[in-house]
């Protein structure tokens, strides 16, 4: 333990805190922060942002008689409201409902939302399973996640080893 210098015993016993106490919340920190990013980027990060599909806007009405003697299709109030507002932030529900906890030597991360899975991997849905929702994923292996809690991991290992 020479090359740790005279305080070794110390560092060894802040390492061994580290590895127990603060990795594991460093982990459940940066994927929680992860998922937040995801939904302000409005994608997946991984190597690349692989962007959300945006919504379809299936509010209209019929409004009036064209002079073809068609009626002329009018986005309704909430159809507009729908534009501009981010993918999957209507009620904030989902994104605010993500947790993570330790465990011994497990992270969890997770979201008790039920329709969170069919968000995060697609599939079908609704009555009968009668909707088709693309994935939008905001949590899985990831790249930019991994490089996070890298990069976090060294700055506070660096703190005991500086």
């Amino acid at each position: 333990m020479k090359f740790l210098g005279p305080d070794a015993a110390k560092k060894k016993k802040e390492f061994a805190v580290f590895v127990r106490d603060v990795f594991p919340q460093i982990i459940k920190v940066e994927a929680l922060n992860f998922i937040d990013e995801n939904f302000d980027k409005q994608g997946f990060q991984d190597e690349t942002l692989k962007k959300w599909q945006p919504r379809q806007v299936q509010r209209y009405r019929r409004r009036g008689v064209t002079r073809g003697g068609m009626s002329k299709l009018v986005l309704t109030k909430a159809g507009k409201s729908d534009l501009n507002r981010p993918i999957l932030v209507k009620t904030v529900t989902l994104r605010g409902s993500w947790q993570g906890m330790v465990s011994g030597n497990k992270i969890i991360i997770f979201n008790n939302v039920i329709y969170t899975k069919v968000h995060n991997e697609g599939g079908k849905c609704g009555r009968g399973l009668s909707v088709n929702m693309p994935q939008r994923q905001m949590i899985g292996p990831s790249a930019m996640l991994d490089f996070m809690i890298q990069k976090k991991t060294e700055k506070e290992l660096n703190k005991i080893f500086k």
